[in-house]
């Protein structure tokens, strides 16, 4: 299982790098959906959901103040991560397939 502490620290450092601020507090959600609700826009083009099951488990972290989110995207057993990405004003700006940069 995947430390979900260890998720929130990274997304964290990389919502921070992209935004450009230092983010003192993130909200949190976890949500179980079936892969196809997923909006493909804020995903990288690389990614191939066809090797993932029907439902994943999805993480969202956002912050009050600034237009930046950031998810993790994993399988519903938590010991696969699929993708990870940072949206910011609507588009995706950073994102990592399964432990390789996008």
């Amino acid at each position: 299982m995947i430390d979900k502490q260890m998720w929130h620290d990274w997304i964290k450092r990389q919502m921070e790098v992209v935004s450009g601020e230092t983010l003192t507090k993130l909200s949190s959600e976890a949500l179980q959906i079936d892969k196809n609700e997923l909006d493909k826009r804020l995903l990288p083009k690389q990614v191939n959901m066809n090797d993932w099951p029907p439902e994943v488990m999805t993480y969202v972290y956002g912050t009050q103040t600034l237009d930046v989110w950031g998810y993790v995207i994993s399988s519903l057993e938590l010991d696969e991560m699929y993708v990870a990405g940072v949206v910011m004003n609507n588009q995706l700006k950073w994102s990592e397939l399964g432990g390789e940069e996008a």
